[in-house]
């Protein structure tokens, strides 16, 4: 019976051993807890990193394309007391409207709007449609966690000039978002011609 108690005793474990083996474990779940915040937030900021890449390459390209589709910059949007205002940080565009087999109609323009409101860039189409235009309306968010844009109007010999007499338009989009602890920042910038780059 003795022995039987004994063997019971060496089967068990003791306070101290208990606490020992507690206090590794806290150590281990503490640091393991550490390592997995740090991977979650450099995941974010690398997952920020790729979503505003992307943000910012198809917005600018968005605007590209609008420029070089455009036949000039207009002061504003609609012509008379406008909503939209050409600046450093708006760009409307005049582009020649266009009928259902894709020609021009002649005196007649369709406007493109780029503006920031919220943090977002838009992008909005105003069709003339009394004039039997078939371009489609559209008021689009192009990219989100917008810091700033600003928009650079130049001339043939790459002179700043007003807006409604540029002939050269530079576009520099600023993404910035948080990311883990800190902020992401992406800038971009580019360049195009209306309607003969």
């Amino acid at each position: 019976m003795s022995q039987h108690g004994l063997v019971c005793r060496q089967a068990g474990f003791t306070l101290a051993e208990v606490i020992v083996a507690v206090s590794i474990s806290i150590v281990v779940g503490a640091l393991l807890l550490g390592l997995m915040i740090n991977n979650t937030g450099l995941f974010y900021q690398q997952s920020s990193k790729l979503s505003q890449g992307l943000g910012i390459n198809d917005s600018l390209s968005g605007i590209r394309s609008s420029i070089k589709e455009a036949d000039a910059v207009a002061s504003g949007y609609p012509t008379s007391n406008p909503t939209y205002i050409t600046s450093s940080t708006a760009l409307v565009l005049q582009l020649h409207a266009i009928d259902s087999s894709g020609n021009n109609i002649f005196g007649k323009s369709d406007y493109v709007v780029f503006t920031i409101s919220q943090n977002r860039l838009y992008y909005k189409v105003y069709p003339d449609t009394s004039s039997g235009s078939v371009r489609a309306s559209t008021d689009q968010i192009l990219t989100s966690s917008v810091d700033s844009i600003k928009f650079e109007y130049f001339d043939a010999g790459n002179q700043a000039v007003a807006p409604t007499n540029a002939i050269k338009i530079r576009a520099t989009l600023t993404l910035k978002q948080k990311a883990g602890t800190g902020y992401e920042t992406n800038i971009a910038t580019a360049d195009a011609n209306l309607r003969n780059d």
